[in-house]
């Protein structure tokens, strides 16, 4: 069974980072084997680096664990192979945040890694094996455009989206918002694919899941309440379990009970109304999703997961 513990994704559209490389012959020279920064430890015992060409390489020998669980069945691999790759996509949405917050933007937001896609790597120092030669003619098609790409993400950027990873990486409900993350990312890339109508729905899976959590979040905070000086029980085992049946509080009810609660401000309501509906139509015409309903979407899947997860992505 293959491991894959070094894995490696490209920045696509091609994109130098730190600054362009002087090859000594401009036509022919290794396009990504130099390191442009050194290796990023995350305390979880994963390692990334970055290459000029915009190449990112992941070492995931030091996972701790994770070793012994993929040699129990490839059912245990697959789901391993997945996180890694969930990992990768964050790192990808912590990128994008970490230009939009220096006011950066790059052309084209809608890279998103899968396990067919990663890039397998036979060692995480070694970079020999990843030189890529540019052809002598500038007559096959988007060569010369790779050639003399001018697109720059500066270290900082780099470094940026790496610590962003490494919070995330640090937080109890880490799992959580690395999924969140990944649903971001893949409605994102529909969006720039011109799927609007996956954009849709995968951002609405994203807003429903926020808003169940949103509601948990109550559900915890309303546990006791204090009558005549004491700490009694307000929403007990029953109750809870009640407050939990999806076929009595559905989205649409726990968004109305949350917003008129002030657990979700009135904007993003009148907002998630909206794309209930939009939702629900499209459920069942299945016709194609308007361009701009899609980025909406999109815009409120981020702003919900920044104000519910604590976080600050911008990808959109």
């Amino acid at each position: 069974m293959d491991m894959r513990d070094i894995m490696a994704y490209y920045l696509v559209p091609t994109v130098w980072l730190d600054a362009p490389p002087i090859p000594g012959n401009r036509t022919q020279f290794d396009l990504n084997t130099e390191e442009v920064m050194q290796p990023f430890q995350f305390s979880i015992g994963i390692r990334a680096k970055a290459l000029r060409g915009g190449l990112f390489l992941f070492d995931f020998t030091g996972w701790p664990g994770e070793r012994e669980q993929i040699r129990k069945s490839t059912e245990e691999f697959s789901k391993l192979l997945l996180r890694q790759t969930n990992i990768i996509n964050t790192q990808i949405v912590c990128l994008y945040t970490a230009l939009s917050q220096d006011q950066q933007m790059f052309p084209y937001q809608g890279l998103l890694a899968t396990p067919d896609t990663i890039i397998q790597v036979g060692s995480f120092e070694d970079n020999a094996p990843m030189a890529i030669k540019y052809p002598e003619s500038d007559e096959i098609i988007g060569f010369s455009m790779l050639r003399d790409k001018s697109s720059i993400i500066s270290i900082p950027i780099v470094k940026q989206s790496f610590d962003i990873l490494e919070s995330i990486l640090n937080r109890r409900d880490s799992e959580r918002i690395i999924l969140f993350s990944n649903l971001l990312l893949r409605g994102l890339k529909a969006f720039e694919e011109f799927d609007y109508s996956f954009c849709l729905t995968t951002s609405w899976t994203l807003i429903e899941a926020l808003l169940q959590q949103r509601w948990g979040e109550y559900i915890a905070a309303n546990r006791t309440r204090t009558l005549n000086g004491d700490n009694v029980p307000f929403i007990n085992s029953d109750r809870r379990e009640r407050l939990n049946d999806s076929r009595t509080f559905s989205v649409s009810v726990i968004s109305e009970i949350l917003s008129l609660l002030e657990w979700l401000p009135l904007n993003l309501y009148l907002e998630i109304a909206k794309l209930r509906k939009l939702r629900n139509d499209w459920v069942h015409s299945l016709q194609q999703v308007e361009r701009s309903d899609a980025e909406t979407s999109l815009e409120i899947a981020q702003t919900l997961l920044n104000l519910i997860g604590n976080m600050d992505f911008q990808v959109i």
